[in-house]
């Protein structure tokens, strides 16, 4: 029998239509569901009425199942055709390439005790699903200070997130943290929320006593996702077209510095943490000439990132401007000493 469509939901410009009982997906995945930057529509909004208010033709499908799939210790990732299977312990996730489709199934008894695994299996085959559509996952953070995009990048234990949040406390408006959605649009390569708040874990709250006591979520490894809005930043925008690109390094060693890197360095570190180029067969030429295009739109910073930014939030925000000054000199300077061209 086939399930029947029950709800629509708006992800920055593609439509998705659920299927099935899309609420199983809510229970099973806890906050790692709710933290999409999702718009929700009802049963009586057709996917291609949601596309039309947005300009978008673009429609994919989800549907969940509750079923005791069988069993593997590890994700194994299968290809056939447009087929592409994630089999895990106790999920399942079956992509469609060539109907832009999803279905999750999963066993009812892991929501309780395995639902980081759950929601393991569920980005893996969500990121596929919107790669498919041109929307490409990066591990990164995202804000916007003083005008610009700021595109924040390194792999885990970097020190984005604190930085992110010593942005936020400096004014900055709130995108997304940890991981980030880039696409093309017009004429420039924007980047995309994936997730409403920061997710902190226990060490980075200790930094950040105004957010208080926090309960930890067990969709995300334990770890707890805090309001922005309480470090008195800006606000929350949905996306961006980012301008400067840092490159996190936690050194812990004082003064902190933010240091030019070049265009070769930067596209190999978002080549890094892209996870989906590792599966892209079908695209990833398409996704390499993005992420060229993204450097080529931003200019880009190594922060060493030291114990002072902890004890002084606006540091960062300082370094920044002083090295975008700098880069500038150094290309009016470099424009002086052109030779004039005669005709």
């Amino acid at each position: 029998m086939t399930p029947s469509l029950t709800r629509c939901v708006l992800l920055h410009g593609l439509a998705i239509e659920l299927w099935g009982q899309p609420d199983l997906m809510a229970d099973a995945l806890g906050g790692v569901w709710a933290q999409l930057p999702l718009t929700h529509g009802d049963a009586q909004d057709s996917a291609t009425q949601i596309s039309e208010q947005i300009s978008s033709s673009r429609t994919a499908g989800l549907s969940a199942e509750l079923r005791s799939p069988e069993r593997h210790a590890a994700p194994a990732v299968s290809h056939s055709g447009d087929r592409v299977v994630i089999d895990a312990e106790f999920a399942r996730f079956e992509l469609d390439k060539s109907s832009l489709s999803g279905s999750f199934t999963f066993d009812p008894s892991a929501t309780t005790t395995h639902r980081r695994a759950l929601c393991d299996v569920f980005l893996m085959g969500l990121t596929r699903l919107l790669a498919e559509c041109g929307l490409f996952d990066l591990h990164g953070a995202c804000v916007e200070l003083d005008g610009r995009g700021l595109l924040l990048v390194g792999p885990s234990g970097s020190g984005k997130t604190t930085a992110t949040l010593n942005l936020i406390a400096s004014g900055a408006d709130y995108v997304s943290d940890d991981a980030v959605l880039i696409s093309r649009t017009a004429d420039s390569v924007h980047a995309f929320s994936f997730r409403r708040q920061p997710l902190l874990c226990r060490s980075t709250l200790r930094h950040f006593p105004e957010f208080g006591p926090q309960q930890e979520d067990m969709s995300a490894n334990g770890k707890s996702y805090v309001e922005p809005a309480h470090l008195g930043g800006g606000d929350f925008r949905e996306s961006i077209a980012p301008t400067v690109i840092l490159l996190c390094e936690l050194t812990r060693q004082s003064p902190s510095r933010v240091e030019p890197v070049g265009k070769l360095e930067t596209v190999l570190a978002l080549m890094q943490q892209s996870a989906s180029l590792a599966f892209s067969r079908e695209r990833p030429q398409a996704h390499l000439a993005l992420i060229r295009q993204l450097a080529d739109q931003c200019v880009a910073f190594r922060i060493r990132a030291g114990e002072d930014l902890l004890r002084d939030r606006s540091l960062l925000r300082r370094l920044i401007r002083r090295a975008l000054d700098n880069q500038q000199q150094v290309r009016q300077e470099s424009v002086d000493q052109s030779p004039a061209v005669s005709a």
